[in-house]
């Protein structure tokens, strides 16, 4: 049995420790990527939103999913290569795998930043669905299927114009039964510019919110990961280091 150091063993107990940690890294971050792809694919999918979206030609809306669906996908791959790596004890394997969750994590940012900013109420696709619908009040004066949208949407989303009803009174035109709420009667107070962004908000924002939460453990996965291959290096150093000494030692006590 070759010899082995108080000092190999303390690094061995350090070692073990943060290969736990990777593999806990590593299936929570497997499970935190499906969960957002399946948020990702859900706000993709649903009739609903994807009716809305259509009709009101917001694919932009779109982009930040199918940036994270990618980010996840790849989340996905990367973490069974990560547990590979830890098991197998390969500094080639954890360098490989934290330059790609690297990678990943910077493209989940970007999908973060982009829904984030595209997906809720005050960001910048307020002001674009408020423009957006306005420019369809504007026309249902005269185009059957902008008025069709109008329609559905304000009774839908329950809101009144881009920007609210005076929208119409602006362009001169009379307030549909649709911008008044059917119990009260009362008119509907904001635009489905703002209406429409909260309706996304939540949806959009959880998946954003678990993403970020991806995204740190990713990072707390690639400082745990760089750490394991310095130990696995400099175990087999020791180890090594150790073999020749009782090595050289043998062979002496044969010579004498």
């Amino acid at each position: 049995m070759p010899y082995r150091s108080n000092e190999v063993d303390e690094r061995n107990k350090w070692t073990t420790r943060f290969k736990y940690f990777l593999y806990f890294f590593n299936v929570v971050s497997l499970v935190l990527a499906i969960v957002v792809m399946t948020m990702a694919i859900y706000i993709r999918a649903d009739w609903t939103i994807k009716h809305y979206i259509y009709e009101l030609e917001a694919y932009l809306m779109w982009t930040g999913p199918y940036i994270l669906m990618a980010s996840c996908s790849f989340t996905i791959v990367i973490s069974a290569l990560g547990c590979w790596a830890t098991v197998y004890e390969n500094p080639f394997l954890l360098t490989a795998f934290t330059m790609a969750t690297g990678a990943t994590a910077l493209i989940g940012l970007g999908g973060v930043a982009y829904s984030l900013n595209h997906g809720i109420t005050f960001s910048d696709i307020t002001p674009w669905l408020t423009d957006r619908f306005t420019y369809l009040v504007f026309e249902s004066d005269t185009d059957p299927r902008s008025a069709r949208i109008v329609r559905i949407m304000q009774e839908e989303l329950g809101c009144c114009g881009g920007s609210g009803w005076q929208d119409y009174a602006n362009y001169n035109m009379e307030i549909p039964y649709e911008c008044r709420n059917p119990v009260t009667g009362n008119m509907y107070v904001y635009g489905c510019g703002i209406i429409f962004s909260d309706f996304m908000e939540p949806l959009v924002a959880w998946m954003s919110g678990i993403a970020l939460l991806l995204i740190v453990l990713q990072i707390m996965a690639m400082v745990a990961a760089m750490i394991l291959r310095r130990n696995f290096k400099r175990e087999d150093k020791l180890i090594s280091g150790h073999q020749k000494s009782a090595t050289y030692t043998a062979v002496r006590s044969r010579n004498i």
